[in-house]
């Protein structure tokens, strides 16, 4: 509360300083919840999740071919789709921080038929 005696313009700027001084105890509150992130972290994370995607589908070029080795369009298709699949689990898991799914016996079995 300002003193009675004050000034219009100091009381304008108390006025300012508590509603930024609220503003930064709510941006401090939200952080130490989790439901605020800074942007440093935003862009390391999405450079994390952009360098797995990017390994998963440059890894294509080497593991594709012998799979796809003589076969028809037709016989492609299951061993891409499981390959694109697997690239979505990765990327998938490294957005919300969990491990990386492993392909079991069975899909990589199918997917190289």
């Amino acid at each position: 509360m300002a003193p009675k005696d004050a000034d219009p313009e100091s009381i304008r700027w108390l006025t300012i300083y508590r509603k930024e001084r609220a503003k930064r105890a709510r941006l401090e509150r939200l952080k130490l919840q989790g439901d605020l992130v800074s942007v440093p972290e935003v862009l390391a994370a999405q450079a994390q999740v952009s360098g797995a995607v990017r390994n998963s589908v440059r890894s294509w070029a080497s593991r594709l071919p012998p799979m796809l080795e003589g076969k028809t369009a037709e016989e492609m298709l299951p061993a891409i789709r499981a390959e694109v699949d697997q690239s979505l689990r990765i990327l998938s898991a490294q957005i919300v921080g969990e491990p990386i799914e492993k392909k079991t016996t069975k899909e990589k079995t199918h997917a190289t038929r």
